[in-house]
């Protein structure tokens, strides 16, 4: 109780804007509470509130970043962490007052980072528009809470990329986009073509534009009527061909079609796309480019008797995309345990091995398939016990950070001579607690930090969880 009461006493004191600077060094010294406490006071010495900017405790830098009294020069700095307390920070609009241009002196990471939040004003959007810097600008107006005022200016603005920013703003209105995709400049045609928000008569006049770029991107927007991407799927160039495959609602016609493309790079998007139709998988399984049958491999509608021949392609990593599909039959997969290392080291990570080519593999000459039967999720618990105690410690590390892993194995793996077997336990998501505390304690620094990084992640989730409840 007298011990609680001190402490009480020694909050106050951090708290209290008359406490001297020598006694605020102190006290941020003593406990990460208290010098949480100090980088709040808004009379903290700037000296002090730059070495707690430096702290590993995100709570301590995060009151830095709201503190009027930070070095400026550190409170940009973490601003691009922590955006909301620079912008609520008193000492930005004393600063907007006394610093002319102050868009110009601050970094363009941190901008980034401001612009990124949906709560910045009218005002200081302003005040960015007339800064010299067209990185800035372009910040502004690619911002969705920048308002139509805003974007009607900087879509009039000289530097090509700032009206593009405007251009790919979702919420750019429709009368601006339209006025946009007259530019002059290309790119800023391709990025109106590109917006989710262009409307279909809109797409349509793009759709016949002279620069096959534009008319690529219009392939792509899902929103182009099936009509125009039918058309533009016959298109003369390749870059608009391609587009039409990147878009999710192609028709399977369309793709059918495209499976004959003479260009590779096509055949290959078609090999990739997820509504590919089994009759072109089949065909793209014979293209004589290896890179198609790469993703006619790695491809989860595949047919067995595709995968079947692609089991027996001379180019070795077909055969490890389809070691690694997990879809490929049983039978294949007992065909491959038997192809080489490469081979043996995709089929390793496939989530559907029954136990027993697991248990072969586990066996395997090389550690690095081991290590990767370690590290599949689900491998099962004896195989886990036999190389948990794998005398390579590349083995047991994958094997300590397998979600699936029991706790009782983890415990083991906790303790392991190897502290990258130690980390790996650290970051895996199913340590529980006092594992955790106890490699927090670990003599080799990058175990503790993770293993105190995983502590306090824990311990947000629990403070969320309750304050919800």
């Amino acid at each position: 109780m007298e011990a609680e009461r001190n402490f009480d006493r020694l909050l106050e004191e951090a708290k209290d804007e008359r406490t001297g600077r020598d006694r605020f060094f102190e006290l941020a010294e003593i406990d990460p509470q208290l010098a949480k406490a100090i980088a709040k006071n808004p009379c903290a010495p700037p000296e002090l509130l730059q070495e707690l900017s430096q702290s590993e405790d995100a709570a301590i830098r995060e009151s830095v970043a709201g503190n009027p009294n930070v070095p400026i020069k550190i409170l940009w700095e973490l601003g691009k962490e922590f955006p909301q307390q620079l912008l609520d920070n008193p000492i930005l609009s004393l600063l907007q007052l006394e610093t002319p241009n102050l868009s110009d002196k601050i970094p363009h990471e941190t901008i980034t980072c401001l612009f990124k939040l949906e709560t910045v004003p009218d005002y200081l959007c302003q005040q960015f528009l007339t800064c010299n810097s067209p990185y800035t600008r372009c910040t502004v107006a690619k911002n969705p809470q920048t308002s139509s005022r805003l974007l009607e200016y900087l879509a009039q603005d000289s530097n090509f990329n700032v009206r593009r920013g405007v251009a790919q703003n979702p919420n750019t209105p429709v009368p601006l986009l339209e006025y946009l995709a007259q530019d002059s400049d290309s790119w800023v045609r391709r990025s109106v073509a590109q917006n989710p928000n262009t409307p279909v008569p809109l797409l349509e006049h793009l759709a016949q534009e002279s620069d096959s770029w534009v008319r690529g991107e219009v392939a792509q927007n899902p929103n182009t009527p099936v009509g125009i991407v039918e058309h533009l799927a016959q298109d003369s160039d390749d870059y608009v061909r391609w587009g039409v495959t990147k878009n999710n609602n192609v028709s399977i016609l369309l793709l059918e079609r495209l499976a004959k493309d003479s260009n590779s790079e096509i055949r290959i998007d078609v090999a990739k796309h997820p509504n590919t139709p089994l009759r072109a998988l089949e065909r793209l399984a014979r293209d004589d480019n290896c890179s198609v049958r790469y993703q006619v491999a790695a491809h989860l509608r595949t047919p067995a008797d595709s995968l079947r021949e692609l089991a027996r392609d001379s180019d070795g990593i077909v055969r490890s995309f389809v070691a690694a599909n997990p879809n490929t039959p049983v039978e294949i997969l007992q065909q491959l345990i038997r192809s080489n290392y490469d081979v043996r080291w995709y089929l390793a990570s496939n989530p559907n091995l029954p136990p027993s080519l697991v248990a072969q593999l586990a066996k395997d000459k090389s550690f690095q398939v081991c290590a990767r039967v370690a590290g599949n999720p689900n491998t099962p618990v004896e195989i886990l016990e036999r190389l948990a105690k794998d005398r390579n410690f590349q083995v047991r590390r994958s094997a300590a950070g397998n979600p699936s892993i029991p706790v009782r194995l983890l415990q083991q793996l906790a303790r392991d001579s190897s502290c990258e077997v130690r980390q790996s336990a650290a970051r895996n998501p199913k340590t529980p607690i006092p594992l955790l505390e106890l490699l927090a304690r670990d003599r080799i620094c990058s175990v503790k930090e993770l293993a105190q990084k995983a502590l306090k992640s824990l311990q947000m989730v629990a403070e969320k969880t309750s304050a919800c409840i």
